[in-house]
């Protein structure tokens, strides 16, 4: 599931002359990417918690689009594994690989 979010120079740090996204600002998209496609999977009413999230950065981002891609890795009754690699626009390698699981509390369930 790719997903993309258009780069802004306002989401590099304030007057640092840096050219390279925070880590902040690429986890949360990540983390916005990977809460999509779960609930593509199990429906958008789905209660989801995050139970485990990892980061690894492999390489700078540069000052481009981002592009995450998606997918699942295992599919459960009550969790959900999943993995994003994130690109610059452009880039043939990723500059991070996030990892998370999710617990799932499908609709109707109290």
């Amino acid at each position: 599931m790719p997903v993309n979010d258009t780069y802004f120079s306002h989401d590099l740090p304030p007057g640092s002359g840096q050219k390279v996204l925070s880590g902040p600002i690429s986890l949360g998209f990540a983390e916005t990417a990977l809460y999509a496609c779960v609930h593509a999977f199990y429906g958008p009413n789905a209660l989801v918690t995050t139970t485990c999230l990892n980061i690894t950065y492999l390489r700078f981002a540069g000052d481009a689009d981002v592009i995450a891609v998606t997918k699942l890795l295992r599919r459960g009754r009550s969790t959900a594994s999943l993995e994003t690699h994130l690109y610059s626009q452009g880039a043939e390698q990723p500059f991070a690989q996030v990892t998370a699981t999710y617990a799932i509390q499908p609709v109707g369930n109290a």
